[in-house]
């Protein structure tokens, strides 16, 4: 039997170049460490710095203040999980 006829159609076979030997990555880090380094930065209105009670906030703190304040349950929902963990009792 050759090589063709022992393996269903569309599987590897020794030395296919489509095999990914590396696989998939393990973690984001380097994502998740652009996405902390953006969130961290300076939140600004049509280019000007937002400033609350005398202090500049970072572009996380906008978010949060704005799920915090949002109409929408899904984003306050995620706010407390944020602050107080998923297992809120009340």
């Amino acid at each position: 039997m050759d090589e063709a006829k022992k393996h269903k159609p569309g599987t590897f076979v020794k030395g296919d170049p489509r095999i990914n030997r590396n696989g998939r990555p393990k973690t984001f880090s380097g994502l998740r460490e652009l996405a902390q380094a953006i969130a961290n930065e300076t939140a600004t209105e049509n280019g000007v710095p937002i400033v609350i009670n005398g202090q500049t906030i970072t572009i996380i703190e906008n978010i949060m203040r704005s799920w915090a304040e949002s109409s929408n349950p899904v984003l306050q929902k995620a706010f407390v999980e944020i602050a107080y963990g998923k297992d809120v009792t009340w």
